[in-house]
């Protein structure tokens, strides 16, 4: 008898692992475990800002089970790899889920990280055109508000807005509409695989790396 596949969706809480998880579930049929890592010392998704506390909201509002797992402050590749391989290590028959775009760098991380463990990596948005996901996320009828910001590339009062149609057109053309070169990041609280909306507050901004600038959600 075959064993059952464990279906592990890396999740940010934001719209591009929002949309993966969408394909996933309307698409493909498959009911995911939610993957999470964030900083142990202050509770947060560095450059996505939000509080696991929410992340963890967000698995109940989805009714999906959640695995959250803390790294160190200023986590190195060998320390995630590590981490990330004995949290999964439990786990037979994994096909590891990614809602990556279009970076190859990060892909073929991944994949050099996790192939030796897992029956298969998937994407379930790769390659896709940024322009429409971004359309098809709205459209759908996700919500979502900008969390985390690039200052070198867009204006820190972007911070906090909604991730809509307005948001999108303001962006400049060099400017990916997904964020996917690391523009912004994004938290979703509503939408229709939500079954009740996030409620969340803003509690402070800080800054990352000399040009990367968070609001903290909480």
């Amino acid at each position: 008898m075959n064993k059952p596949e464990n279906n592990i969706l890396f999740w940010s809480g934001g719209k591009d692992s929002c949309l993966a998880l969408h394909d996933m579930i309307m698409s493909r049929k498959i009911k995911p475990i939610l993957l999470t890592t964030f900083d142990q010392n202050t509770n947060i998704l560095p450059f996505q800002g939000i509080n696991i506390g929410l992340i963890k909201k967000q698995a109940e509002a989805l009714g999906l089970e959640l695995i959250a797992v803390p790294l160190p402050k200023n986590c190195t590749n060998n320390e995630y790899s590590r981490i990330l391989k004995e949290h999964l290590s439990t786990y037979t028959n994994l096909h590891l889920f990614f809602g990556d775009i279009f970076i190859e760098d990060i892909r073929r991380f991944r994949e050099e990280v996790f192939i030796d463990i897992a029956q298969e990596l998937h994407f379930p948005i790769w390659n896709s055109d940024t322009e429409l996901l971004s359309k098809k996320f709205i459209d759908l009828g996700y919500k979502a508000v900008i969390s985390g910001i690039d200052i070198s590339k867009l204006d820190p009062q972007n911070l906090g807005v909604n991730y809509d149609e307005k948001f999108i057109s303001s962006l400049n053309q060099d400017l990916d509409k997904c964020g996917e070169n690391g523009e912004f990041h994004t938290f979703v609280f509503d939408g229709p695989l939500f079954k009740k909306k996030i409620k969340f507050f803003e509690s402070k901004t800080e800054l990352l790396f000399d040009r990367y600038i968070m609001l903290i959600f909480e």
